[in-house]
This record gives C-alpha cells, structure tokens and sequence, in this order.
C-alpha cells in the first residue's frame, strides 16, 4: 500500500487527480467564524462558505472509487448544515462523536457564552450507493467464484 501526501489548495490539487483513483478522504474544514484568523474567515457568510465545501464534495465525488470512504471534521455548529448538502451527494454512514479527553477546551470557557467545547464532530461517508454494499457485491462476478462454479 502507497500513501501520498500533498500539501497545497485542496481545490488545485484535486483538480489535477485522476478520475476515481482515491481511496479515502480525509477532511478537516475551516470550521468557519470560529477562530480569528484570515483562513477560517475567507467567506462572507454562512451560505458562501457551504457553497465553498460542495465545490469541495463535487472533487471528491469525481476523483473517488465507487466504495471510498469520506470523512468530514467539522464544528458542531455547522455540521447540520454541512450534512445536509453532503446528503445530496453521498450515503451517511455515521455521525462521529470524539471525546477530547484533554482539558484545553475549559482553559478558555470563561470567555464563551456555551458551554466548553469537549467533541469534535465528524460525519462519515460511502461513496457506495448503497448501505449495505452488497449490490455490489453481487455485481463483481469475480466473487464467490468457488460458489459459482
């Protein structure tokens, strides 16, 4: 197995990748408006930047095998809003919940109007049309081969 990492906007690279040629995506957002700098404040509202992640899932959709796996980190206040335009475009497996067992996020809970921050959220994908993947599996006639002889 061959792992490559490339550093540069997700956008440009992904644009120069083969057509279904990735396994899996990996993808942590910009959460958006959450921490004061210039890269998670590039867009100039909420709907901007929504359109920003489906050009993002347009790209994984075109460089993606049929059963890739998609995994979306995002801030647990734009994750229902992120779901439901990923919705359209690829089957949910699963909602992933990580609980930070570090206490970073309470050194600054003085300063927030909620409470402190202790997940991070992620929303898990198939490219797969369906759930199961067992109409797929049916399709691939190399399976099962001894059975079907």
């Amino acid at each position: 197995m061959t792992v490559q990492l490339i550093q540069g906007d997700c956008l440009d690279v992904m644009k120069g990748m083969e057509v279904g040629s990735v396994d899996c995506v990996f993808v942590d957002l910009p959460y958006f408006e959450v921490v004061n700098s210039e890269w998670d404040n590039q867009w100039k509202d909420r709907n901007e930047y929504l359109d920003w992640v489906v050009s993002l899932a347009h790209e994984w959709k075109r460089i993606t095998k049929s059963n890739s796996s998609i995994f979306v980190f995002c801030d647990e206040k734009m994750e229902a809003y992120i779901q439901v335009r990923l919705d359209e475009y690829f089957l949910l497996l699963n909602k992933i919940v990580w609980f930070k067992r570090n206490n970073l996020p309470q050194k600054n809970a003085h300063l927030l109007r909620t409470f402190a921050p202790m997940t991070e959220r992620a929303l898990f994908y198939t490219t797969q049309y369906d759930s199961t993947g067992w109409e797929a599996v049916k399709l691939d006639i190399n399976n099962f081969m001894p059975l079907r002889e």
